[in-house]
């Protein structure tokens, strides 16, 4: 491999890291929110997976054991949508094959 190779190389390996930088730096400012057990629950959270509001229903505090299970699925869901979110952004800014 020649020294412009390299230097191309290793110039598009930056122009990636910060285009890669940048889409994280917008997803940790996306608002991600889900709605569980027909609206009992409305939970929203960032991209840093940080909860920033839960919002339950009065009918959900009837019954405790339930409205753990729906609060676990809420945090749950939140973070599978930011995970998606996540590999949706490496998919389209990691090559299929790299050219070696």
């Amino acid at each position: 491999m020649d020294q412009r190779m390299l230097q191309k190389l290793l110039a598009d390996a930056r122009k990636s890291k910060e285009l890669f930088d940048k889409k994280m730096s917008e997803l940790e400012k996306e608002t991600f929110s889900v709605s569980i057990g027909g609206g009992l629950i409305e939970m929203a959270a960032n991209g840093r997976y940080e909860i920033t509001s839960c919002t339950l229903n009065e009918n959900a505090l009837a019954d405790k054991e339930t409205l753990e299970d729906l609060i676990i699925t809420a945090t749950n869901d939140l973070i599978q949508k930011i995970n998606a979110k996540v590999k949706q952004i490496e998919t389209e800014l990691v090559p299929k094959k790299a050219a070696f």
